[in-house]
């Protein structure tokens, strides 16, 4: 006759306090996503209120779009490579002096 003590009734993969980190994390996101949930609403409604000419200093600033700034100096990424010539020199393989030799090993 087995010993029935002896027998595993369930499996956990992770440990309790996993489980309790994982909870913890889902809850932050989940708190972002009903933050950013609402800033949709709230957008959505300054936007309505903004065509009706209802909209509040507040739902001015929330209707608002999203603002990019440019830098000035650079009108075209590819003028930052201009006369950059990127050259792969033949004594590349295994060379001691890379800055992280571990990125010319053979993979």
């Amino acid at each position: 006759m087995p010993n029935d003590s002896l027998l595993q009734t369930g499996y956990e993969v992770h440990s309790s306090n996993y489980y309790k980190v994982e909870d913890e994390q889902n809850g932050e996101w989940d708190n972002i996503e009903a933050k950013y949930q609402k800033n949709l609403a709230d957008q959505k409604q300054a936007e309505k209120a903004l065509a009706e000419g209802t909209a509040t200093p507040e739902q001015m600033m929330a209707s608002a779009s999203e603002t990019h700034h440019v830098n000035p100096f650079v009108k075209d990424l590819n003028s930052i490579y201009d006369g950059i010539s990127m050259v792969q020199l033949s004594d590349h393989d295994n060379d001691a002096d890379d800055v992280i030799p571990e990125y010319s090993y053979a993979i």
